[in-house]
């Protein structure tokens, strides 16, 4: 904290006011970054490049990863007590708990996909004590049985800093991921805002993956459905890639890309004319994940004004 003297005239006499403010070196308020589902890039990237800023996170796993080789429960314990992150669940198969609820009923869910989930992570020697539901998609009567078996879980929305009105045992969260894509500007104007007002600030992904993984390049032309790349591109047909057409511009919504071919990118589901112009940049990659200079960028700024935090400290649970 530094303090510097301000003058204040009252009636023609001097006054010298000392004047704290906080200093562009003295952390404030939290980074609490968490990443759903469970996958490779945890263990061999994230965790290895939040140590590197003395960072930490949250995991929310989906035992389903696990048997299915995504990650291990091995891995999992290594982020816990090695990189001293938090491991929370994200249920067992990752069924959207309000569908389910619908076809079978509160009981079942609670037993198959919430306990199981629960029990067979502590047995391996996890600590569980929040929850990510799928999709970020609840009802009243799931959320309110959910914090019988854990301390908190994340509301739905795409809030990234708390409200005081909603308590202590939910919390926000906004996604860094392609398909919900934030330029840098808007991510380092949270990160001053929860800096300035010493608050946390709730981030998720999924993934973040090299930057040979992704395409970048600049708009040619667009029209409705396709946007022409300057440049020529390899020929694909992925829906699990996602299109961001400005890199200049925060997107609320996935625009998927239907196919790749020469320099012509095709999307399936919005209208670019709207969202991007020629000369502009953009970027091309797996829906769930961040490129990886992108996430350095991020937390090398973080890292400057906020200290780190896991869900449950943050919430003090």
């Amino acid at each position: 904290m530094t303090s510097c003297l301000k003058p204040l005239y009252i009636l023609g006499i001097t006054l010298l006011l000392v004047v704290s403010d906080v200093s562009a070196g003295e952390k404030r308020g939290r980074l609490v970054l968490s990443f759903d589902d469970g996958g490779p890039s945890w263990i061999s990237i994230i965790a290895p490049e939040l140590l590197r800023v003395n960072g930490t996170a949250t995991a929310y796993i989906n035992n389903t990863q696990i048997h299915g080789g995504q990650v291990s429960f091995e891995e999992l314990r290594q982020l816990q007590d090695y990189y001293q992150w938090e491991v929370g669940t994200h249920t067992y198969n990752h069924y959207d708990a309000a569908v389910y609820l619908e076809l079978y009923d509160l009981p079942r869910w609670t037993e198959e996909e919430l306990d199981n989930a629960i029990t067979e992570l502590r047995t391996q020697g996890l600590t569980i004590n929040s929850l990510v539901f799928p999709f970020n998609k609840y009802t009243k009567e799931l959320w309110e049985m959910a914090l019988t078996r854990v301390s908190s879980f994340r509301r739905n929305g795409e809030d990234s800093l708390p409200n005081p009105k909603e308590g202590g045992r939910s919390f926000p969260g906004k996604s860094i991921d392609l398909g919900h894509y934030m330029p840098f500007k808007q991510l380092t104007k949270l990160i001053d805002v929860a800096h300035k007002k010493n608050q946390s600030l709730y981030l998720y992904g999924h993934e973040v993956l090299p930057d040979t993984g992704f395409i970048e390049g600049e708009v040619l032309s667009v029209d409705d459905h396709t946007l022409m790349a300057k440049d020529q591109m390899e020929t694909q047909e992925n829906s699990s890639l996602c299109l961001v057409p400005n890199t200049e511009q925060a997107l609320e919504f996935a625009v998927l890309v239907k196919r790749i071919e020469g320099n012509a990118i095709t999307v399936t589901n919005r209208s670019l004319k709207h969202f991007t112009k020629s000369g502009a940049r953009f970027i091309i990659g797996p829906c769930l994940s961040v490129r990886l200079s992108d996430f350095q960028r991020m937390l090398d700024y973080a890292a400057e004004k906020l200290h780190f935090s896991t869900v449950s400290e943050a919430l003090g649970n």
